[in-house]
């Protein structure tokens, strides 16, 4: 069958889906899905009846695979919280991510080892959420020594979108620390390597953006190359929901391709072999995935450009769509509750929006190809690729933000170009401050320049009449 791999995807899809509405536990998903590949191998005379048994194997699967991430081990700290809740403890382990600025707090998810009561000590696994009342720097790989009180959240799904999100990201414990004297660092440099130098090549990125530019155009640049958002201010990213350009703040397929580019350029021009180039095409935009945080759009299209570069490399031509599914089966075997996820839902329906409604769209209109003026063929296929994102996302963006935007055509034919030009302005201005400092200040002014223009664009896009349009009375972030 052809495309077996999308209906493959889309039975492990509708598993996840169903086991997260059903009480049923993990063993019987994995014993109907053992008896259901049983008979698509006795059967494998019957295409038919094999292809369906498969698919119901892949929709157990899907199934069980979520039931097995809601299955904590004796040893999870949520399991060892259970009889002390809102305990006073001690907490040992190793952050996983850098801390961050919330509001009056910074925040960071350590991976706990080992958790202290006044009368026992418990080895331990599981994430957890660290909230710190007072400033300080958490970098990767850091093994710490806490002292406060750890909650458990409320459910494992939490009753709000917070909690919800946390709960996808496999995270159901937080701890408070209130005083600094309560926090040790034991060690440094854990962790995995290659994470912790991706890690600290942002640090080194995020530094040079806000050292040549101001604090807003500074942080908006750091959206659009490394997928950091906790720079921009709420109105800035409001303006951007009405007018359905918020999407340029995410890092996606594009920067992914840019980083390809680049690598493909430069090992061309060191004459490398095409297996050697391929392999650290490879690294470097797995290296990038890390810098740029690996959220669901960053890492959809890391695994589409591997597998297509993987392609090239055995001179075969990879299709979208299965590109696409392998892609979604990589995330959701090791998070099945990312399909929960709005990044992960908008990501992958714009992408099959454009690969699924724009070649049509385009064949119906068959005037592309006879418009002789590049400029003017290049804005009506903007405008095709636009509307065709728009028609698939735009259903879950009334669901999500409660919007309808119908200036979000009008306004990607300007804001997607401008967007692509930041982009490769970022670039080049790391590339820059590496090779030549001197030049710095110059491409940093540039950049700032486009930025503001950005801005204005956005901010006219959404006082237009009729830009947009609540479906209720007030606009949540």
């Amino acid at each position: 069958m052809r495309r077996a791999l999308v209906w493959l995807t889309i039975s492990f899809i509708l598993g996840i889906v169903f086991a997260d509405n059903t009480r049923l536990n993990f063993f019987l998903f994995f014993y109907l899905g053992v008896i259901d590949l049983i008979l698509a191998i006795v059967l494998s005379k019957s295409r038919c009846l094999s292809a369906l048994f498969i698919f119901l194997a892949a929709f157990c699967a899907g199934a069980g695979c979520l039931k097995n991430s809601c299955h904590f081990p004796r040893s999870h700290i949520w399991r060892i919280l259970f009889k002390k809740p809102n305990s006073l403890c001690a907490l040992k382990g190793i952050a996983i991510t850098p801390s961050q600025q919330k509001g009056n707090t910074r925040q960071f998810v350590m991976a706990a080892n080992e958790v202290i009561f006044k009368d026992y000590s418990y080895h331990c696994c599981g994430k957890v959420l660290v909230i710190l009342g007072f400033p300080q720097e958490i970098s990767y790989g850091d093994e710490l020594f806490l002292k406060g009180r750890l909650y458990r959240l409320t459910g494992r799904k939490g009753f709000s979108n917070w909690h919800r999100y946390l709960g996808q990201q496999g995270i159901f414990i937080q701890m408070r620390v209130v005083l600094p004297g309560a926090l040790t660092t034991l060690a440094k440099g854990k962790g995995f390597w290659f994470k912790r130098l991706a890690l600290n090549f942002k640090r080194k990125v995020e530094t040079l953006l806000f050292a040549s530019m101001p604090r807003l155009t500074a942080g908006i640049m750091d959206a659009m190359v490394l997928g950091e958002k906790q720079h921009i201010p709420f109105l800035v990213y409001e303006r951007m929901i009405r007018c359905g350009t918020v999407h340029i703040l995410v890092v996606s397929g594009f920067n992914v391709g840019v980083v390809v580019f680049m690598c493909t350029l430069l090992f061309k021009v060191l004459r490398l072999c095409s297996s050697l180039r391929l392999v650290l095409t490879i690294l470097c935009v797995s290296f990038y995935c890390l810098c740029a945080g690996a959220q669901a759009a960053v890492v959809r299209a890391t695994v589409m450009a591997i597998f297509f570069l993987c392609g090239q490399g055995l001179q075969r031509d990879p299709d979208a769509f299965i590109s696409c599914s392998v892609a979604a089966l990589f995330i959701l075997l090791l998070q099945p509750r990312q399909i929960f996820d709005i990044g992960f839902q908008l990501s992958f329906a714009s992408v099959l929006g454009i690969i699924g409604i724009y070649p049509p769209f385009r064949s119906l209109f068959g005037c592309l190809n006879r418009i002789r003026q590049p400029l003017l063929r290049g804005a009506v296929n903007a405008t095709m690729v636009s509307f065709s994102a728009w028609i698939a996302t735009a259903g879950l963006v009334a669901i999500y933000f409660k919007i309808f935007s119908p200036v979000t055509i009008l306004a990607n034919i300007f804001i997607a170009p401008l967007a692509t030009i930041i982009t490769l302005s970022g670039f080049t201005l790391v590339g820059v401050a590496s090779l030549f400092p001197i030049l710095t200040a110059q491409v940093a002014r540039t950049c700032q320049l486009l930025v503001i223009l950005l801005l204005r664009l956005s901010f006219f896009f959404s006082q237009l009449p009729g830009a947009y349009l609540f479906l209720t009375r007030n606009l949540t972030k």
